[in-house]
C-alpha cells in the first residue's frame, strides 16, 4: 500500500511542478486561505494574488477564508466560507 500511495504522491507532484497555467477569459472569484504558511505542494517565487492577477482577463474578486488548506472547510472555518458562496 506504502508503494501505491508513493507512486499517487510522485505523479500528483510531477503535475504541480509542470503545470503551466493558461489565460482565462472570464470573471474570477478566487478564495484564498488566510493563514497560507502550511503547503503541502511546493511554492513557486510568486504569490497567489500575483498570479490569478497574471491570467485572468476579467473582474478578479479575491476573498481571503479563515483557515489553511487542511482545516478550512471544517468547522468553524465552514461557515465562513459557506457565507461568502450564497
Amino acid at each position: 500500500m506504502f508503494k501505491i500511495l508513493y507512486k499517487l504522491f510522485r505523479h500528483s507532484f510531477k503535475g504541480i511542478m509542470r503545470y503551466e497555467p493558461s489565460i482565462y477569459v472570464g470573471d474570477v472569484h478566487a478564495l484564498f486561505v488566510a493563514d497560507d504558511t502550511k503547503h503541502f505542494f511546493p511554492v513557486r517565487d510568486i504569490s497567489n494574488k500575483e498570479l490569478w492577477e497574471n491570467i485572468v482577463l476579467g473582474d478578479l474578486t479575491i476573498d481571503y477564508i479563515p483557515g489553511e488548506h487542511t482545516n478550512c472547510l471544517k468547522e468553524p472555518n465552514v461557515h465562513d466560507v459557506a457565507k461568502i458562496l450564497e
